[in-house]
């Protein structure tokens, strides 16, 4: 009886996740029909671009960010790769640091024997 249970409650889970993904799907393309195929030169957006564009739909905006958004995601990329390559920048001065530590230790030890 065990097994018949198990492959009913299995089967309606399989069932519960086709449904949601065909769900998901319909939402998908019917969000995709809202955004715009080509740019104002009639070139046709990359895969990239149709991506961004439907994660911006989704959270309520409009597809073609605005002037002033493409400027606020330039600079806070260019913060953010500020902010990475000081942060190399210090790792990369720490290991050269601790390096010289131990060379010098070595030859300290090299001189007591």
């Amino acid at each position: 009886m065990s097994e018949t249970k198990e492959k009913k409650r299995k089967s309606s889970d399989d069932d519960d996740k086709k449904e949601r993904k065909r769900a998901k799907s319909a939402e998908k393309h019917k969000l995709k029909e809202q955004l715009p195929k080509t740019d104002e030169n009639g070139i046709a957006y990359t895969k990239l671009q149709v991506r961004k564009m439907l994660k911006r739909v989704k959270r309520g905006m409009s597809p073609i960010p605005t002037k002033q958004e493409e400027q606020e995601l330039k600079r806070q990329e260019a913060e953010t790769r500020k902010e990475e390559e000081a942060e190399f920048a210090g790792l990369a001065d720490s290991l050269v640091s601790e390096k010289k530590e131990e060379d010098s230790q070595d030859s300290d030890d090299e001189k007591d024997e």
